[in-house]
């Protein structure tokens, strides 16, 4: 090969030079939290030398030619170094991939253990060791004993991959892990294929059962991430965020802004008022750092019963929490009291507590407290304002209280058959909507003959078909995420309020999807001849077509500025009628889209 090197024609040679020179680098990709819209870790990824520069040529050489355990061995030290010099943080994560094959090897325990990572001045606790799921795992049983060893250290464990592989579910029976994270081609284009939606939200309900949290890894879009937050996912990676880096990445302003309209959205559409945990907060007491000593907040808690907790503040930002469990535990002790007496307060304080914008809903904080560490999960709860300004703290107490009322309103207002918001709930989302100022679509829909079907087929299977309606319309605006809400009205009628714009593929879609899903719900000789016998209003027998689904689509741009959102649904009720026509000239479900406009003048 003209002009090629031995170590670009050899790679045995090329993976001997990496080892013989310590030739790979560390670099790290950024694991977000998106509650926070924050970067909650890091995982640390390793790169060779040219040729064999590319992480997949490296490892796949390492294992071809048996230098798997030496060429990981490099990584996690050299992980290791770069960790604890580049990134200064108590309350970072750090994932350290490592192969099954490797992490079996008896060698492992000696080699990377709690004496190893406190060396580099690095808590266990904050080391994920993340076993990838692409390499079948030849012994759970030892694998499950391994796993717990490292766990009785303080490391968390993490499997690689999931969704990828033949062994996923094997894996995760044998070990429980900490975290979770999806493979790319899970996350890739999740916005716009309902079965991988599906398919995660399935593993969101298997890891809450298991006690594991998800990560969402190879997020490149806004779409995706949407889709994703809609889910309930709280931690993603990928390209959108930061490329890999030598050094530890920065989000920017602009994206924490968009993650926080994001949630805005997504709480309006749980129905909840976002005032909502303001009006929980209370001014609890806090103090500037260096304010005081251990030894005197020791006394004024002895003496203050009411004194149960207080924040530490850095000028306006609380920086630490002092609960009066936690500061006694201190405290307390032959030799606690004497070590911490003279020291100032933020050195007994709480310094990975969680904080939480004003704006955040009392539901979305329930679910954040309940995933902390146990001795955590009932610690109060600061509060800061946009600018991550203190404003006060909430107990634990309060947010049970307040998460039982919301649910209670929310089982009353909705519909008791689909489930499904009612009247009160898509009026404050068409309001909003307008009040938002951005372009909104307002969808009306309803059964066509459904009075007859009802008569003929009785209200069980009525029930049905009314739950299938609901099904379809919404996971044909699934793909929409937060900007599509769906109520019911009552009966068979039902309004979705779409944000943003609606593409007329998706209206084809769930005309197409009721008409093929309906079928079941009609008997094999009615399916045959496209309709059955039945009793009009009159009285009169006749000749009754199989169900449709009727569409009025009404667009904000043909509204005015301020009409009703009462008045919104009397113009929409209104264009069902053509919708009606439509469908019974085509004979299958159909949607019109209104072209006139409107103004606050009209009655």
């Amino acid at each position: 090969m003209s002009g090629a090197t031995i170590l670009e024609v050899f790679p045995s040679y090329a993976l001997e030079e990496i080892l013989r020179r310590d030739g790979v680098k560390t670099v790290f990709q950024p694991v977000v939290d998106l509650f926070g819209a924050k970067i909650w870790g890091y995982e640390a990824l390793s790169r060779g030398i040219p040729p064999m520069d590319s992480p997949t040529e490296l490892f796949d050489a390492a294992d071809r030619f048996g230098k798997l355990w030496e060429l990981e061995q490099m990584c996690r030290d050299r992980a290791m170094d770069r960790m604890s010099s580049v990134i200064d943080s108590e309350d970072k994560r750090f994932f350290i991939n490592v192969t099954p094959t490797v992490f079996l090897d008896d060698r492992f325990p000696e080699s990377f253990n709690g004496f190893v990572v406190e060396r580099c001045d690095i808590s266990a606790s904050r080391v994920v060791i993340e076993l990838t799921e692409r390499e079948e795992v030849s012994d759970y049983g030892k694998l499950s004993r391994r796993v717990e060893g490292m766990k009785e250290q303080g490391f968390r464990i993490a499997i690689d991959d999931m969704g990828s592989g033949h062994s996923g579910l094997l894996m995760l029976a044998s070990c429980i892990p900490d975290y979770i994270k999806l493979d790319m081609g899970l996350v890739r284009d999740i916005h716009e294929e309902p079965r991988k939606q599906h398919i995660v939200r399935s593993l969101i309900g298997l890891a809450s059962q298991v006690e594991s949290r998800i990560v969402a890894e190879g997020v490149e879009t806004w779409e995706e991430l949407e889709t994703l937050m809609r889910l309930g996912i709280r931690f993603v990676q990928g390209f959108l965020f930061a490329l890999p880096s030598e050094g530890p990445a920065e989000l920017s302003d602009e994206f924490r802004e968009r993650v926080q309209s994001i949630w805005k959205e997504l709480q309006q559409r749980e129905g909840e008022n976002l005032d909502g945990l303001l009006s929980l907060t209370t001014r609890a007491k806090a103090m500037q750092k260096n304010e005081c000593s251990c030894k005197e907040l020791w006394y004024l808690m002895k003496n203050t019963a009411e004194f149960d907790h207080v924040v530490v503040l850095d000028g306006a930002k609380p920086v630490g929490l002092i609960t009066r469990n936690d500061f006694a535990a201190k405290m307390g002790g032959a030799y606690g009291f004497h070590l911490f007496q003279n020291r100032p307060i933020e050195e007994a304080a709480k310094r990975n507590f969680l904080s939480v914008s004003h704006s955040c809903s009392v539901r979305l904080l329930s679910r954040l407290a309940m995933e902390r560490c146990p001795e955590d999960i009932y610690d109060p709860v600061a509060v800061v304002d946009a600018r991550g300004g203190y404003l006060g703290t909430v107990t634990m107490k309060q947010v049970i209280a307040r998460s039982a009322e919301i649910e209670v309103r929310q089982a009353l207002t909705c519909n008791p058959l689909s489930g499904l918001p009612g009247n009160q709930d898509i009026q404050r989302w068409i309001s909003c909507a307008q009040q938002g100022g951005g372009a909104f679509s307002l969808i009306y829909a309803d059964l066509d003959r459904f009075k007859e079907y009802n008569d003929t087929y009785g209200f069980v299977e009525g029930d049905e078909l009314i739950k299938l309606t609901a099904s379809v319309l919404q996971e044909g605006l699934m793909e929409l995420g937060c900007r599509a809400m769906v109520g019911h009205v009552g009966g068979d009628d039902f309004v979705a309020v779409i944000s943003g714009p609606l593409p007329e593929d998706y209206l084809d879609a769930i005309c197409r999807e009721f008409d093929r899903r309906k079928l079941v719900h009609f008997k094999d000789e009615d399916v045959r001849t496209g309709g059955y016998s039945s009793t009009d209003r009159k009285g009169e027998v006749c000749r009754v077509p199989l169900v449709t689904l009727s569409l009025a689509v009404l667009d904000s741009d043909r509204l005015g500025d301020s009409l009703h959102p009462a008045r919104i649904a009397e113009i929409a009720a209104s264009l069902k009628h053509m919708a009606k026509r439509r469908t019974s000239e085509l004979g299958k479900s159909a949607w019109v889209q209104e072209r006139r406009s409107y103004s606050t003048s009209e009655g």
